[in-house]
């Protein structure tokens, strides 16, 4: 109990030094329980699932979110910030919904540019590309959770 409060502690100052940057996502109201902002500071396994059972309308403003952060407030270059822009684009309900396969393609043109043109290391294509998190955030919660060494 008392390991979870101090974790919990950890979190909301993290949590509020973060936001105090004025770099942040907006937060999201995803379902009547839960906000983006308190989604990322679950364990990477649990906003998986929680993701996965919103509908495809939530998962697409969550993840417009997340790509408007990137192009927007990243240390990006220009190139860089333009393949964003060319997935932020290319998102749709249609793809949450199983509908559209073309962003699979594109994405995974995205990942191979993003590799082995601009250095990017997995851990930065995981952290940018799979999670909804900003690097910030993915930080906090691997230091909550201890999935990150």
């Amino acid at each position: 109990m008392k390991k979870d409060l101090i974790l919990l502690f950890v979190a909301m100052f993290v949590t509020i030094s973060c936001n105090q940057s004025g770099e942040k996502i907006q937060d999201i109201q995803l379902n009547d329980h839960l906000t983006r902002s308190e989604l990322v500071l679950l364990p990477l396994n649990e906003q998986r699932l929680i993701i996965a059972q919103l509908t495809p309308e939530k998962q697409y403003v969550l993840w417009k979110a997340k790509m408007e952060y990137l192009i927007n407030n990243s240390e990006f270059d220009v190139n860089e910030k333009e393949i964003l822009h060319t997935l932020y684009e290319q998102l749709s309900v249609d793809y949450f919904e199983g509908n559209d396969t073309s962003l699979t393609n594109i994405l995974d043109i995205s990942i191979k540019a993003l590799r082995n043109q601009h250095r990017w290391t997995e851990d930065e294509l995981f952290i940018n590309l799979m999670t909804i998190m900003t690097e910030d955030e993915f930080e906090s919660n691997a230091l909550i959770h201890h999935y990150k060494e």
